[in-house]
């Protein structure tokens, strides 16, 4: 299982860099899927957290932009901002998931609570991550502490 969650992560993580390197720069590509450049134009389907569901949305392409996914739609920030890469998110949830996706710093994943659940979440070096009930849920280190050495 250890194993394949590394595969995991690195195939993630050498695709990633191959599209952050081929495609605009910018945020936007942790929450796109069929991903579509003709020209000039770039078209994807951008995530819609509150609705958890995907808008296309396309938009112009120019050198030196920085896009960002506004709510299921392109929007253009002017900023120096790198992407800085997390490493394997903390935690015990990996051990009932599957088709695991790594992002910066996000992770989406299906996680089993009787049936399996797709989720996803942002997180950082601190947070330790669990699957509650087929979603993520971030916690600290002394609550993650408590909660997996709790008594039943």
């Amino acid at each position: 299982m250890k194993l394949w969650i590394i595969i995991t992560y690195l195939y993630n993580f050498i695709v990633f860099n191959y599209m952050k390197y081929f495609y605009p720069s910018g945020t936007w590509i942790e929450t796109a899927r069929k991903i579509e450049i003709k020209e000039n134009i770039l078209c994807a389907e951008l995530y819609i957290e509150k609705k958890e569901k995907y808008n296309k949305s396309c938009i112009k392409i120019k050198n030196d932009m920085y896009y960002i996914n506004d709510n299921g739609n392109f929007d253009v920030i002017y900023s120096d901002y790198k992407i800085k890469l997390n490493y394997f998110p903390k935690g015990n949830w990996y051990k009932n998931a599957k088709n695991i996706e790594f992002f910066p710093n996000r992770v989406c994943a299906q996680l089993k609570y009787h049936l399996w659940f797709y989720s996803c979440i942002y997180y950082d070096e601190k947070d330790y991550l669990i699957n509650n009930f087929g979603r993520f849920k971030k916690l600290d280190k002394f609550t993650y502490i408590n909660h997996k050495y709790q008594k039943n």
